[in-house]
């Protein structure tokens, strides 16, 4: 009973969330509701640098928003660090692939800079594999 009881509550949590949800969207509309759960922060630096790698901001901005929800000092729990969740090797890597001098490791908390290294890593991944749901993996799963 107790089992059945807690599913029961589960559900009715889920249903309010997608009723608050509903409610959003239709009191506000439906671009701010969608600028609430998918923010656009950083646009400056995911344009350029999504531009410059041949990336969709989109995909970018997807990115940012699943590895570390915006959070620019998020670090998980592996170590990956930055918006676009980056591991220290992997950042150290990517700047022998990018034109500019190489930024020291604690740097890698600089939406600008993760950003940059970030987009670059992506573009690397998206031309190996040719395939945004392969490259989307190989980018998570790092070399």
């Amino acid at each position: 009973m107790k089992r059945k009881t807690r599913r029961l509550i589960k559900v009715l949590k889920v249903l309010s969330v997608l009723a608050v949800l509903a409610v959003l969207a239709v009191h506000f509309g439906r671009k701010p509701t969608m600028e609430f759960l998918y923010p656009i922060k950083y646009e400056e630096h995911v344009t350029a640098y999504a531009a410059q790698n041949e990336l969709p901001p989109s995909l970018v901005y997807a990115v940012i928003h699943t590895e570390s929800h915006f959070n620019p000092d998020a670090v998980s729990k592996v170590g990956a660090k930055g918006l676009m969740q980056l591991m220290d090797s992997t950042y150290e890597w990517v700047q022998t692939k990018l034109p500019n001098e190489v930024e020291p490791l604690e740097r890698v908390f600089d939406p600008e800079v993760n950003i940059r290294c970030g987009c670059k890593v992506l573009q690397i991944v998206m031309k190996q594999f040719d395939n945004v749901q392969t490259a989307l993996v190989a980018y998570n799963a790092g070399s």
